[in-house]
């Protein structure tokens, strides 16, 4: 579909309120400017349907109680679904409005404050558009209750909307639309199903990393860690949907989600396999991990006469690794403690929970190395803002491998900003970190080569080139390439 067709096409499936503009340095990228506050609209409505229980109109106020997680996607502007629903009035049926209310589990156990399928009490006082009250300050309809239920009562209401299944479907379903939103604390709309098949909806800085690869049409490219594909199909559509691009997951579930969106946006170029990147490389001679049970695995089909239906990536020739230097770029967007993303309700890592998330990425930098061939080009990915994961392993994959060389992110200075060049010391066996010591992680000139995305207040308000806004959530880029004769 040529540009100006779906961009027509894109503004009359949006509809109104959403400001659509071609990004003026990724001129693929079509930005859906649609983020505008609306707490007050969502609060109002809320108090009105308190004010009808108060006067007697209702039967009170009906509240659907949902999880961190799912409240945190319905300020994306996602709907509340069945399976991140935790509580709700009774007697709520289908139609019936409907306060949403957020739940926050305990950071230290993880655990929830109520059980799934609990009933919240009736409910007749209003929401507070002004702070919190003060501990042990009185508030209507806030008194007497158990302190979770006051909790999110007093701070935590992520919208109102409407009942699209009732208390008892709710409970008995598992899946589907529990909550339709009609007023949001940010007036986001869903982009679920919408332009299928057409596009892809990621936040710029995924964009941005897709991009720093520089993945060209006829290479042999590999997405380490590729659920759910956003990143993937970028680089398919950069490759012109030609060469071989592998995507890996160790989950089956979301190697089939990788498949399933390259077939709805018509990619035929990419191998999504379930393998654990960690163990990615395959030495000629060597025995793959897991090698007996995967034969024994289809034995057993063959004997039941379903050999025939061997799953297509158990066929493939790479399906238990890859041999040494097979790839000409890699990317390595790495799992990571994720406390870059936005909105987020609660951040419950500590500094050991850091710590081993910066360890466990070194797994993955260490095999895409060795992977990768001379004159390749690898891109270290993360969503978190922690400077052990993201210029701390820069730090370290440059000193444990003499071939690479960090390069520039080939992005105009317009998209993220420079890497910091300071970080936590951590002690000597990296288990711990040391308190109100720093250590220099990397040069000045090397923190100008990477790309670090800050969700603040000042990058979030200002306007780019193109009336684009630079609301994004953080993110971390580095670009290395290896050189010719290294090992």
């Amino acid at each position: 579909m040529p540009w100006d067709a779906f961009v027509e096409h894109a503004r009359r499936e949006l509809g109104d309120g959403i400001q659509l503009a071609r990004h003026p340095a990724l001129d693929h990228v079509l930005t859906a400017q649609g983020l505008r506050r609306s707490r007050a609209a969502a609060l109002t409505e809320a108090n009105r349907l308190a004010a009808d229980a108060a006067a007697g109109r209702t039967g009170g106020v009906k509240e659907v109680i949902v999880g961190r997680k799912c409240a945190e996607a319905v300020l994306k502007g996602a709907e509340a679904y069945v399976p991140g629903v935790l509580a709700c009035s009774t007697f709520i049926e289908r139609g019936d409005p409907v306060v949403v209310l957020a739940a926050i589990e305990d950071p230290a156990t993880g655990k929830w404050p109520t059980t799934r399928g609990s009933t919240m009490p009736p409910f007749r006082g209003g929401v507070s558009e002004d702070s919190p009250p003060r501990d042990g300050d009185a508030a209507p309809g806030l008194t007497g209750l158990e302190p979770w239920v006051a909790e999110a009562r007093r701070t935590l209401c992520v919208g109102v909307g409407v009942a699209e299944q009732g208390r008892v479907e709710m409970f008995r379903s598992g899946s589907g639309v529990a909550v339709r939103l009609t007023h949001r604390l940010f007036d986001m709309r869903s982009l679920s199903g919408v332009l299928s098949g057409l596009m892809v909806a990621q936040s710029l800085p995924s964009i941005a990393a897709a991009a720093a690869l520089g993945a060209r049409p006829g290479e042999t490219v590999l997405d380490m860690c590729a659920a759910p594909g956003g990143k993937t199909t970028a680089l398919a559509e950069a490759m012109g949907n030609m060469g071989v691009l592998y995507a890996l997951d160790r989950s089956h579930g979301k190697v089939e989600g990788v498949r399933a969106l390259c077939a709805e946006l018509g990619i035929t170029m990419v191998r999504a396999l379930r393998m654990d990147a960690r163990r990615a490389l395959r030495r000629p001679g060597e025995t793959p991990p897991g090698e007996s049970k995967r034969k024994n695995k289809q034995r057993k089909k063959n004997k039941n006469g379903r050999g025939e239906e061997e799953d297509a990536a158990e066929r493939d020739e790479y399906a238990d690794g890859f041999p040494p230097e097979h790839f000409d770029r890699i990317l390595v967007d790495a799992p990571c403690s994720a406390i870059g993303l936005r909105p987020r309700l609660l951040q419950p890592a500590d500094a050991a929970e850091l710590l081993r998330a910066a360890e466990y990425q070194r797994h993955f930098l260490e095999q895409a190395v060795q992977l990768l061939r001379p004159g390749g080009v690898m891109v270290f990915s993360t969503c978190t803002i922690n400077p052990l994961e993201n210029e701390g392993n820069v730090r370290w994959v440059l000193d444990r491998h003499a071939c690479l060389r960090l390069d520039d992110v080939p992005l105009c200075a317009s998209l993220g900003g420079p890497g910091v060049t300071h970080g936590p010391r951590t002690t000597e066996d990296g288990q711990a970190v040391v308190p109100g010591e720093r250590v220099r992680l990397l040069t000045d000139a090397e923190a100008m080569k990477v790309r670090r995305f800050t969700p603040n207040v000042e990058e979030a308000g200002r306007v780019e080139e193109g009336g684009v806004r630079r609301a994004v959530p953080g993110f971390f880029i580095a670009r290395f390439v290896k050189e010719r004769g290294g090992g």
